[in-house]
Order: structure tokens, then C-alpha cells, then sequence
């Protein structure tokens, strides 16, 4: 049986997405002998998918509550808290399979993955979290080695009324889950580099301009700029330059770096300090 929070009443289950955990099942059978699970995008549209969809764990056996706790540490699972039965729960993330954006546009929604919630929870209203929810009173796990948690009160939580209409997704939401996963990818390079992360974050707003597109290549560039220590943005005459060369984003890249190193060079060879962030730009 789920583990329970005796203090509360509520039970802890776990979910997972076999899109992002492609190996869930078969460690889940390794653990747990009989495991107690449910396909979510079984009896919804998504039928076909529900052995690449989400996936809800009642653990049976302490091992497996052990197990699935190290896979919400290394962020790969996502732990849920609730007095609700598990017929109720399976039904509430069910509702969740498909978000309507802003557009109007109805689009599947990857709501068993960790890195969602991460992105958007700052910027979720009482309603939002209300729908997220339903009857839970916790949901909590890990991104990007960042934790984050979504809780609301047992009295919100149930009764539990399921909706008929789709979480909204607006525009905000996606502009906050970009602008997270943006910083999260930068802090580690920052910290290495000993830059601030503003100048980092400026850097990656720039890279498109310049021919990086993908998000890789985006913080690829700006890891390969940070090692040259020259904390300056990048002039626009320059974004063009760098855009106008031939060739893929690696290219592009080292003809940047090229041009980044050269100024450092320059600079330590006059005795000059590196330019600061109100100097003119490279």
C-alpha cells in the first residue's frame, strides 16, 4: 500500500513519464516483484502512446518507496502527496493529458515531467494550482538539480470535483518556463567561470542574432564565450557579422571566440582591466 503520512492521512504515490524515463518500467519490475501502476493514456485519446506516457506508482513494499524516493532526488520522478483514493488521483491526471494554449490551440501535455513544474510554478494563480492539483495536496520533485514543490490545503484538495475543461498554458506560463530553464542551464557556467549570470543570460538573448538557434547551441556559445573571461555584450554590427558567415553554428562559434579571445589578448597585453558591463561592447 501507498506509504502513509499518518500526522495528515495522506498517502504518497509517484509519477513518471516513460517519454523521459524510458527504463522506468523494467527498474520498477526489479524492485517491486507485483508493482501497483497504471497506464494514465490508457482510456483517453492517447491510448496508442501509453507506453511512452506518464505512469502513476502506489510502491506495494518499503524497497520500492526507497527506490522511487532516489528517483525523485535525481529528478527523473515526481512525488505526490493525497487523501484521495487512487481511482480518484488516476482520473484528476487523466483530465490533465491535453492543455489549451493561448491560441486556442489544444496540444498534449507532458504534466508526469519534472522539468514542467520547475519552469512554471512562479508564475501559476490559486486557479492554476487548483487544476494542477485537484485532489492533491503535494505535488514535489527535482530539475535541473533544483528542487520545487506545489502544495495547496486539504480543503481545496477535496472534495475533489473533476473539471471539464484543460489547464490554460498561456503565454506567460511558456515565457517563465523558458526564461527558468534558460537560467538553470547558465548558473552552472557562470559559477565555473566566475561571471555574473546576467552577463550570461544577456549572452543567450544574443545567440540567436548571431546563427545559434537551438538551445544547445545557444549554451554551447555561451559556455565557449565564458572561458575567455571577457565579461562585455556583444555590439549588434558584430551579432550580424558572426550570422553572415558560412557555415553551421560550430563555425560561426569559433569565429566568435576568435574575436572574443583576440580583445582579451589585446586587453591583458596594455595592462588595461577587462571591460566591464558599461564599457562599449565587443
Amino acid at each position: 500500500m501507498p506509504d502513509m503520512n499518518a500526522s495528515h492521512g495522506l498517502a504518497t504515490y509517484y509519477l513518471f513519464d516513460l517519454a523521459w524515463y524510458r527504463d522506468g518500467l523494467r527498474h520498477l519490475f526489479e524492485v517491486e516483484p507485483a508493482p501497483r501502476y497504471t497506464l494514465l493514456y490508457l482510456h483517453t485519446g492517447q491510448a496508442s502512446a501509453a507506453e511512452r506516457g506518464p505512469v502513476l506508482v502506489a510502491p506495494t513494499t518499503s524497497e520500492g518507496h526507497e527506490w522511487l524516493q532516489r528517483r525523485v532526488e535525481e529528478g527523473i520522478v515526481i512525488e505526490l502527496q493525497s487523501a484521495a483514493e487512487l481511482d480518484v488521483i488516476e482520473t484528476h491526471l487523466r483530465s490533465l493529458t491535453h492543455t489549451l494554449r493561448d491560441n486556442g490551440a489544444v496540444v498534449l501535455f507532458r504534466y508526469a515531467d519534472p522539468r514542467l513544474y520547475a519552469g512554471i510554478h512562479a508564475s501559476l494563480s490559486d486557479s492554476d494550482y487548483n487544476r494542477l492539483l485537484g485532489p492533491l495536496v503535494a505535488m514535489s520533485g527535482r530539475a535541473l538539480g533544483q528542487p520545487w514543490a506545489l502544495s495547496q490545503p486539504s480543503e481545496a484538495a477535496m472534495p475533489y470535483t473533476p473539471s471539464d475543461t484543460p489547464f490554460r498554458l498561456t503565454r506567460y506560463h511558456e515565457r517563465c518556463l523558458k526564461a527558468w530553464r534558460g537560467q538553470a542551464l547558465l548558473q552552472p557556467i557562470a559559477e565555473r567561470h566566475g561571471l555574473p549570470l546576467t552577463r550570461l543570460a544577456e549572452w543567450y538573448q544574443q545567440m540567436p542574432a548571431m546563427g545559434f538557434i537551438t538551445e544547445h547551441a545557444r549554451v554551447q556559445g555561451c559556455e565557449r564565450l565564458a572561458r575567455c573571461q571577457f565579461d562585455s555584450t556583444i555590439c549588434p554590427t558584430l551579432c550580424q557579422e558572426i550570422k553572415s558567415i558560412p557555415g553551421d553554428w560550430r563555425t560561426k562559434l569559433s569565429h566568435l571566440e576568435a574575436r572574443f579571445a583576440e580583445r582579451g589578448m589585446g586587453e591583458r597585453r596594455s595592462g588595461r582591466q577587462p571591460a566591464s558591463s558599461q564599457e562599449t561592447c565587443l
